[in-house]
């Protein structure tokens, strides 16, 4: 049986944006300043869906786009995390189940770093602390120092003195 003939298909060369990959995270079609593209991950219409929706959408890819060269990138954090936290909920959508993590998350990240500056200021007042009793403790021992080093001076010029009467105590035992 001869197969059917295949049409000659045109294929079309990518553009040199999507060639090469866009360095930039804005999207030029988008809206709200999210991609198309997340939307339809999402299968919602940015002009049908309610306000509360595009924001939680827009949060959520601001959270994947944070560190994100190319909106593809941010897609696939996005695929990601929804694998992790697997399906929604019987009534809530895709997007709120992230929307709610991305939320935690970055009331997680915002404690932990309030408790890494409280770290970091106790450490350094602890530090000045130390600094501070090691400076007395210099302070201390150059001061003892000085009080040895007066002291040795005052029991070498005693001793001195006293060699100096014991020889002339001896010049004159000897005249005698």
């Amino acid at each position: 049986m001869p197969l059917a003939k295949s049409s000659e298909q045109t294929v079309s060369q990518p553009t040199t944006e999507h060639a090469q990959g866009s360095t930039s995270n804005v999207n030029n079609f988008g809206f709200d300043g999210v991609p198309f593209e997340v939307y339809r991950y999402f299968n919602i219409s940015p002009t049908e869906a309610k306000r509360e929706d595009l924001r939680q959408v827009r949060e959520v890819y601001d959270w994947a786009n944070k560190d994100s060269k190319h909106y593809t990138e941010s897609i696939y954090k996005l695929r990601q995390l929804e694998t992790k936290l697997g399906q929604p909920y019987t009534g809530e959508s895709r997007y709120s189940k992230m929307y709610n993590w991305v939320r935690v998350s970055k009331m997680v990240n915002s404690l932990e770093a309030e408790r890494n500056r409280q770290a970091n200021r106790i450490a350094q007042k602890r530090q000045e602390e130390i600094k501070r009793i090691k400076a007395e403790k210099d302070r201390q021992i150059a001061e003892i120092e000085k009080k040895r080093k007066t002291e040795e001076q005052a029991a070498k010029k005693a001793k001195e003195n006293e060699l100096r009467q014991f020889k002339r105590y001896s010049k004159h035992i000897h005249k005698e």
